[in-house]
């Protein structure tokens, strides 16, 4: 049985669970903002007359744009009429500010059909972390872009040293400038990327990219993003354990030192004897992986179990429980070759985390439950979760 094999058997037992979407999920929170537009001969009056407010730093709307002022996130700027500014969070639950154009019909290139419109989403991605922004761009092109040597271009946001970023892969390419306050670090993402759109989208992505960029204003942001990271709470392995962190997807913890990485599947730990074969799997091993699974939009742990299809889980195993401190339920999945034990995870941000262990069989692996107790119980004694490195 091929590698491939495997793993697409593996992700026969868990369609309903592991997911990671990085695209924006706009029904969030809502940042404090004001938006106005003046008319073209009276200057805009500023709200506020203090020294120390942060407005009296931001660029005054001029003939064709509107000015965006973000308090909670720290930052302000211009964009152009007839643009559409939308804050919110996204996945993970970070801030963001989406602006996209007005639409329009264009025979784009066929590696950009369906795209009728310019969109830039700006991300407030933690603290600054002792980085400026060219090594936050490198250290997030180690991390998301591996192996690539996409074209950079330095660049000035605010009066602050930043980093462009070109050819991103994305459905439709896109570029990001990286840039990093002394508040904060950011990230300002266009797509499609201009260079490589049709004119006329072309057109309206170098005015959005232009007016932002050359107008972008930074200052002490006023609401508390509640950031973690990961040396605040992950856990520190001691003597029979091994400890395991992911900073993309936020989450740390312990295993035994009897099991490992599997090389073939990133995130899943494995190990144990070979139990024995299906027609599948010609050899069936112990393995416990944890995945991200969006955002909650107000559901709890056992909600997420009423989406599963009649017959994908035994009602009798169902446990409710505190998995790093958050609410969490522990089932027994019944979809695919053999039972699993599974959780939803639930974290106060609204980000939702899920486990899957296998097997969990007491007729086909029977003496593979003790090894499954060995890995599933540390892993979710230990498991603690933190703000996603972006």
């Amino acid at each position: 049985m091929t590698k491939l094999k495997k793993i697409a058997i593996f992700c026969f037992v868990i369609p309903y669970l592991l997911g990671c979407n990085l695209f924006s999920n706009l029904a969030g929170q809502t940042p404090t903002m004001e938006s106005t537009s003046p008319p073209q001969s009276t200057p805009i009056a500023l709200e506020a007359t203090s020294t120390n407010d942060p407005l009296d730093t931001c660029p005054e709307p001029t003939v064709g744009t509107q000015l965006y002022v973000n308090r909670d996130d720290g930052y302000c700027l211009l964009y152009p009429d007839g643009f559409t500014v939308k804050p919110g969070l996204g996945i993970p639950a970070l801030p963001l500010l989406n602006i996209t154009g007005p639409q329009m019909i264009t025979p784009g290139p066929k590696q950009q059909e369906g795209f009728f419109n310019t969109s830039m989403t700006i991300h407030r991605n933690g603290p600054p972390e002792g980085m400026e922004s060219q090594g936050y761009a490198s250290m997030w092109l180690e991390r998301f872009a591996p192996a690539t040597n996409l074209p950079q271009e330095q660049i000035t946001i605010g009066g602050i040293p930043a980093v462009r970023v070109k050819n991103l892969p994305s459905y439709a390419s896109e570029t990001a400038a990286f840039v990093v306050s002394p508040y904060a670090r950011y990230t300002v993402n266009l797509y499609p990327e201009p260079e490589l759109s049709d004119p006329a989208l072309a057109a309206q992505g170098n005015l959005l990219w232009d007016t932002v960029i050359n107008s972008m204003t930074f200052f002490e942001p006023q609401k508390d993003l509640k950031y973690t990271s990961s040396s605040q709470v992950c856990p520190q392995p001691v003597g029979g354990e091994t400890g395991y962190v992911n900073q993309m997807d936020g989450y740390c913890m312990v295993y035994p030192t009897d099991f490992r990485e599997d090389p073939t599947f990133p995130g899943r730990i494995v190990g144990g004897p070979i139990l024995g074969s299906t027609p599948d799997f010609p050899d069936v091993q112990t393995n416990l992986v944890v995945g991200t699974f969006g955002v909650s939009d107000g559901m709890a742990p056992r909600d997420f179990l009423a989406r599963l299809p009649d017959g994908y889980y035994e009602p009798s195993s169902v446990v409710d429980m505190t998995i790093g401190g958050a609410p969490a339920v522990v089932y027994n999945n019944l979809a695919g070759p053999w039972r699993s034990r599974n959780a939803y995870i639930v974290l106060p941000s609204g980000d939702v985390y899920t486990i899957v262990s296998q097997p969990d069989d007491p007729v086909l692996f029977p003496e593979g439950i003790p090894y499954l107790n060995q890995l599933f119980n540390p892993v979710v004694m230990s498991l603690q979760f933190f703000t996603p490195w972006r």
